[in-house]
This record gives structure tokens, sequence and C-alpha cells, in this order.
């Protein structure tokens, strides 16, 4: 593939905007993107895609491409996820955060594109959580389980602040 064009489904997928920050990118960069397929997503304005970005002299990485919707926390997203990866637990980024491998790319002043890791190295369950609010809600509540379960126990797995057998617990009306 001609490394200075850009490959016409990425501008289905995510517009005139994103697409023309995507080919600066790639310019500047010396890598060629291959749209893969895009991907379901929740409540949000976002518009995520698999991609591989490939250079010359290196093997084709698979990655998640997401566009962050205009908004003021979709804008700090990129450096929000940043943080969460910096000051994170390291055990807590190790199972449940994914890495960004290359720096975001600005699309304006007010949107980003994020290069991420694929979660738990595949596709095959991703679901976005949205999708279970109306077809299973069985589902939907033992996923949020889940995650509630994993930042309350491995965010905080340094140490179990508080145990339910406190007394100080009884002592607020908390009981088993």
């Amino acid at each position: 593939m001609d490394e200075s064009r850009l490959d016409p489904k990425l501008l289905d997928a995510f517009g005139e905007p994103a697409a023309r920050a995507l080919q600066d990118w790639m310019r500047q960069e010396g890598r060629v993107l291959r749209f893969v397929q895009s991907l379901p997503v929740g409540t949000t304005d976002s518009k995520v895609a698999v991609v591989f970005v490939e250079t010359p002299d290196t093997q084709a990485e698979k990655l998640i491409l997401k566009l962050c919707p205009p908004g003021i926390d979709e804008v700090r997203e990129p450096g929000k996820h940043r943080n969460a990866l910096r000051l994170s637990p390291p055990a807590f980024v190790d199972r449940h955060l994914v890495e960004l491998p290359i720096p975001p790319v600005r699309v304006s002043h007010q949107q980003w594109l994020m290069f991420q890791d694929i979660a738990g190295g595949g596709l095959a369950q991703l679901t976005p959580l949205s999708n279970l609010l109306d077809t299973d809600r069985g589902a939907l509540a033992e996923s949020c389980a889940t995650i509630v379960k994993a930042v309350l126990e491995d965010w905080n797995a340094l140490q179990k602040l508080v145990e339910w057998g406190d007394s100080s617990l009884a002592s607020h009306g908390v009981r088993r």
C-alpha cells in the first residue's frame, strides 16, 4: 500500500477531519494504517475501529483506534488515560487497563484520536456494557459487579483497609 495514501475505509469510519489528521500523521511518522473493522460503541459519539499500523521495517501491529468526540471530558481523555496508567497500582494496570502504544493524534482543539492495545489480547469477548441494557439485565449486573469488585479489590490491593468484621463498621450500623 502506498504509505502516503489513507485507506478509504478510515475516511468512511472516522470522517474528513480525522482522516486529514491521520493522513498528516502517517506522513510525519512514516507509518501506514490499514482498516480492519469498525467496532460497536456504547452511548457516546466515539468512533472505534480495529486497524493495522505498519512501518517499512516492522511487523504490522493490530490496535484499536478511537476518535474521542468533541466535548470537555473527551478532550481530556488521552491525558486521563495516561494518568490512569501512570498512577494506578501496577497489578491493576496489568489486569484492567490497556496501554497507549502510540501517542494521541490531535484532530482539532476539541478532538483526539487514541491508539490503544486490544484488551485481553483479542476481540472475541468484546461487548459494550450499553448492549446489555435492553437485552440481558443479568449479564449487565454481573459485569457491573465484576467492575466494582476490580476497582475495590485490585485498585486497593496494597492493603484491605476495611474488613466486614471491623467493629467500626458495626458501630455505624453496617451488618454482614
